[in-house]
């Protein structure tokens, strides 16, 4: 580069001097001038006049071609199922953008989070970087398919660890429908109580207090899904094993002389 001049650059070809547009010194065209003067630069002869000594020099030619290979590269490394830094390149309302190294991919809404994809895509910003894991790779459109929700817990996962199946809850009712009633379990935790599983509750009222068994956690809804019904159960259960266990054995010499009286009623 020997000199810069309005709408673009003089460059020294050997001895020759050459004009290169702004629009043709960087990827995309450029606004305003971003090389020094002495920069040295590889470029593709555009346009050559000899009768009016005038020649064009492209340097955006040389790095698309240079980008082609870049993009080629990184494509040729990202696999699915490989978690990376991306950076937010644009927030829509089906999704997420991300760029990674330069090439854009897409986190679709299902994607972003577990439990409230639409929620927890009002939180993320233009220019921000997250972590996040390749679904999958579309090298002949160099398309990227991403995933957020996949480096977070799941949520359905983290119930199960907590409350192991067919273990006892206490919760209390929040409200009712035809389907069952949806309570709180420990005063966080979703829970629903289906109609079939009440047990000897014709219904079950807001406010009310019940034991359930965990028979499920819903993988969709993320609640626990309780049975009012089993734990009766378990309580009669407990009550016929207590009763049994409280009554006297037999001794020898009752059953001798139980025996014995039915010999003589005989």
């Amino acid at each position: 580069v020997a000199g810069v001049v309005k709408g673009g650059y003089i460059v020294d070809l050997a001895g020759l001097k050459a004009f290169m547009p702004l629009s043709l010194s960087e990827l995309g065209g450029a606004h305003r001038h971003y090389l020094p003067v002495s920069a040295k630069i590889r470029c593709y002869i555009t346009d050559f006049s000899e009768k009016d000594r005038r020649i064009v020099v492209s340097r955006r030619q040389v790095l698309e071609e240079e980008e082609k290979v870049r993009r080629t590269e990184v494509m040729g490394e990202v696999v699915p199922g490989a978690a990376l830094r991306a950076v937010v390149s644009r927030v829509a309302a089906d999704g997420l953008f991300l760029k990674f190294q330069g090439i854009e991919g897409f986190v679709p809404l299902s994607e972003v989070d577990w439990k409230n994809p639409a929620e927890a895509l009002k939180s993320y910003k233009r220019g921000q970087r997250v972590r996040c894991r390749v679904l999958s790779v579309d090298k002949t459109n160099e398309k990227l398919t991403f995933g957020i929700k996949q480096l977070i817990p799941n949520p359905a996962d983290v119930l199960k660890r907590r409350f192991p199946y067919r273990s006892l809850l206490k919760g209390t009712v929040v409200s009712v429908s035809e389907a069952g009633a949806k309570v709180k379990v420990a005063g966080q935790f979703d829970g629903f109580v289906p109609a079939e599983e009440y047990g000897s509750h014709d219904a079950l009222k807001e406010g009310q207090e019940i034991k359930g068994v965990l028979v499920a956690v819903n993988g969709s809804t993320y609640e626990l899904v309780l049975s009012v019904k089993k734990s009766e159960e378990m309580e009669d259960r407990k009550k016929i094993q207590q009763y049994t266990k409280g009554a006297p054995a037999l001794t020898l010499g009752q059953i001798l002389l139980e025996n014995s009286e039915d010999e003589g009623e005989m």
